[in-house]
């Protein structure tokens, strides 16, 4: 398959305007979402090649932990971020289970893959329900447990938030990340669709503008920060 149509298919499902932010600090990179719900899609490997060769994208985030996309990416310069499905979340509360799960999920490819955070779930505090947020802490800090005693040192164990874990302040440059949400050494994440738009003071303003404008809306990196 030409690399011509397969960048046609990726726009089909590679939001190009995802990004990820840690902690609301610079952001020095720009990821994608690779997902893989349809059956028309270019194989693993052509996607990593494509991904190599054609741009500068140095992480992408999956929606599981695909051992086929994991092993294409081993050995490369790209960063990726897997997803623990929501409906593991109550078996990681057990520390057997969870080093069990980073055995047969992290360890097989890390560190030659370059998996660098692990998202316990998606965006759980917004969908619920209440008996997974009710095991969200306790799931993550069992499997970072579990890392450790694997031998995994190097990744990190976090969750995904929506664009809703933002209260914006009345002065419409400054954000902050909702109350509740600051526990210390949290990294929580963020994937904020660039196209979408909020309304400030009754203004339509897109994502991508607060992101990287200067001016009125001016950037995560000066206006946004977390509470800890």
């Amino acid at each position: 398959m030409k690399f011509s149509k397969i960048q046609s298919l990726l726009s089909v499902f590679l939001f190009l305007s995802t990004i990820f932010v840690q902690h609301f600090a610079a952001v020095h990179s720009i990821g994608v979402n690779y997902g893989t719900l349809k059956n028309n899609f270019p194989p693993p490997a052509q996607v990593a090649q494509f991904f190599k060769d054609k741009t500068t994208i140095d992480r992408i985030k999956i929606f599981d932990v695909n051992p086929d996309i994991l092993r294409v990416f081993s050995g490369t310069r790209i960063f990726v971020v897997v997803t623990v499905p929501n409906g593991e979340i109550p078996n990681l509360v057990n520390i057997k289970y969870a080093w069990r799960w980073a055995g047969n999920n992290i360890k097989p490819f890390y560190p030659q893959t370059k998996i660098n955070y692990i998202l316990v779930g998606n965006k759980v505090l917004h969908w619920g329900p209440q008996n997974l947020i009710d095991n969200l802490v306790s799931a993550m800090r069992t499997l970072h447990r579990a890392l450790i005693r694997s031998g995994i040192q190097g990744v990190n164990v976090t969750m995904a938030h929506s664009l809703g874990i933002l209260e914006f302040l009345p002065v419409a440059e400054f954000g902050q990340v909702s109350s509740g949400l600051g526990q210390e050494r949290s990294s929580p994440h963020a994937a904020i669709f660039a196209g979408n738009k909020i309304s400030i003071h009754g203004e339509s303003i897109s994502i991508f503008r607060i992101l990287t404008k200067t001016g009125k809306f001016r950037s995560l990196q000066t206006k946004l920060s977390s509470t800890r």
